[in-house]
């Protein structure tokens, strides 16, 4: 019968020492009451939220889609780290290739296919900056000062 398994049960049940020492029960939680429990049990919950929100602690397909990770790694890890080094391995390969190919920026400039701030830019050279002009109301003509006189 049903009471006969819940007796069975509440003998076999550990005691708080045998809890303690198992770790299945904190020390600061013996003797508080329900109220104090519902409060200490808030707390943790709420801690236990701030700590797995998504934006603090982001989700696996996060992850992937943030590039952390490489792309299907949580299916295959293996797979998915082979098929990054393989990547990676070729556009190496590209760049080796093509890099020796490309053309010189200046000849690049002298077949206009790039204007000279560019050219700058890609050289490392610094590019004037405009000055600053002052200015001042009599380069206004219709601007009309308005001085008012003192008595």
């Amino acid at each position: 019968s049903f009471t006969s398994e819940l007796a069975n049960f509440f003998q076999q049940r550990p005691d708080i020492a045998e809890m303690l020492t198992k770790g299945l029960v904190a020390a600061e939680f013996i003797g508080m009451d329900s109220l104090e429990m519902a409060n200490k049990r808030k707390a943790i919950k709420s801690t236990l939220n701030k700590k797995l929100n998504k934006k603090r602690r982001p989700t696996m397909d996060d992850l992937e889609m943030r590039g952390i990770v490489p792309s299907g790694y949580f299916s295959d890890a293996q797979r998915a780290v082979i098929k990054k080094h393989s990547r990676r391995m070729t556009a190496e390969k590209d760049l080796a290739r093509l890099l020796p190919k490309r053309m010189d920026p200046k000849k690049m400039l002298d077949r206009g296919l790039i204007p000279k701030q560019h050219f700058q830019n890609i050289m490392g050279m610094t590019i004037p900056i405009p000055t600053m002009v002052q200015v001042s109301p009599e380069m206004f003509p219709d601007h009309q000062q308005h001085v008012q006189i003192e008595e």
